[in-house]
């Protein structure tokens, strides 16, 4: 049938054009690192860098290099920025027209002298209809959604920095405790030829056999001392390789407790709070959030559709364009919740950035001056309190 043809024709048409052109295909991009501190700026961890070996001595760059790479809270921070990245090509993409048939005066009866059965007097209507989007709203779709996976990028590089200090501290514990296992191990032999001595001289009949228990007493509690240090230096490895997920196989770790970096001044230290991701990503959390309240804004006009297409009447063998438009009337729902709530959220983020600047300010003022001429002053049991003791590398 003619009609039947006629119907069918427009949709192949369509499915033909949509399998000729080429599809957009959407590759997931893990944002590009910035670079961590001064060990990371001389020594760049990216995909090329050496891995480090498995065995042998550990650098604090590969103890680094291990936890950036492996950590699970990394990887499931970097699949939610490609996610969200992926999602912002998504929200740029505008509506997909819809493809409409209709077949009417089907099946009918007689009227008059008209015969209605079957498809006779069938009347067939494609439409062709697409949403003409208003105000903005795949711009402004679009830009939300690349605000909020910037702001997923900069809990990335907060999570990383964390580790970072984390991995330090926890590599200058086990540097620490090496030195308390061969301070404590030299002490064992100290103790061990004076206990010795002793035993020769009492044998000489020189000093009294008291001696020889004092003396026993002596190397006994440095034998003590030394297991619990050895017991201390396996735990801080444990520690240290946890950062990374896996077991402490390297043998010790290489750095130099004495080497320590000058002590930025508390100004300096201040003046670059504002370069802190916990700080930074506020900048662009108001701008995703201003973004989401002018998306709010713009779904509040209507979006009409505009259709247009053919009928065809069967009984007649003639045909007649038809165009047709929709426009929804916003009567009860003009997105007035929605609104409200973004414009809640937009005047939210003010408190909780000056908590987190005030935080930070003290953590700085309290524990990174301090621990620095701690440091100074106390040596390697100092160091081991401080995460950014300066270590071999």
């Amino acid at each position: 049938m003619r009609f039947a043809r006629y119907l069918f024709v427009l949709p192949l048409a369509l499915l033909a054009g949509c399998a000729s052109m080429e599809s957009t295909r959407y590759e997931a991009r893990w944002p590009e690192p910035r670079p961590l501190g001064p060990v990371l700026e001389q020594t760049p961890i990216s995909a090329t860098t050496e891995r480090p070996a498995s065995t042998g001595p550990l650098t604090l760059h590969d103890a680094l290099y291990r936890t950036l790479g492996a950590h699970p809270a990394l990887v499931a921070i970097r699949r939610e920025v490609a996610a969200r990245e992926a999602e912002a090509l998504q929200a740029g993409l505008p509506p997909n027209p819809e493809l409409e048939a209709e077949v009417e005066d089907i099946l009918g009866g007689q009227s008059g002298e008209q015969d209605l059965g079957g498809v006779e007097g069938a009347e067939g209507t494609l439409l062709l209809s697409q949403t003409i989007e208003l105000a903005g709203k795949r711009m402004k779709r679009r830009l939300l959604a690349e605000a909020e996976a910037d702001v997923a990028a900069w809990d990335l590089e907060a999570r990383r920095l964390e580790l970072v200090t984390e991995t330090h501290a926890a590599f200058v514990e086990v540097l620490a405790a090496q030195e308390r296992v061969e301070l404590a191990a030299r002490l064992v032999e100290v103790a061990s030829r004076a206990h010795d001595t002793v035993s020769r001289r009492v044998e000489a009949g020189k000093v009294s056999p008291v001696e020889t228990r004092r003396a026993r007493v002596a190397l006994e509690t440095q034998r003590t001392d030394l297991a619990t240090a050895s017991e201390a230096l396996e735990a801080a490895r444990r520690r240290l390789a946890a950062q990374w997920g896996g077991e402490p196989v390297f043998s010790t770790v290489a750095g130099n407790l004495e080497l320590m970096p000058p002590a930025p001044e508390l100004a300096v230290l201040n003046d670059t709070l504002a370069q802190n991701p916990q700080l930074a990503r506020w900048a662009t959390e108001m701008a995703a959030r201003r973004a989401a309240l002018a998306l709010a804004e713009a779904r509040a006009v209507p979006d009409p559709s505009i259709g247009a297409g053919a009928r065809y009447y069967n009984e007649t063998d003639n045909h007649a364009f038809v165009v047709g438009v929709s426009i929804p009337l916003p009567l009860f729902d003009r997105n007035q919740g929605n609104i409200a709530a973004a414009r809640e959220r937009l005047a939210g983020p003010r408190p909780e950035e000056a908590a987190v600047a005030r935080s930070l300010s003290a953590a700085t003022a309290g524990r990174v001056r301090p621990a620095f001429h701690r440091v100074a002053r106390g040596g390697a049991a100092a160091g081991r309190r401080h995460p950014r003791s300066a270590v071999g590398v």
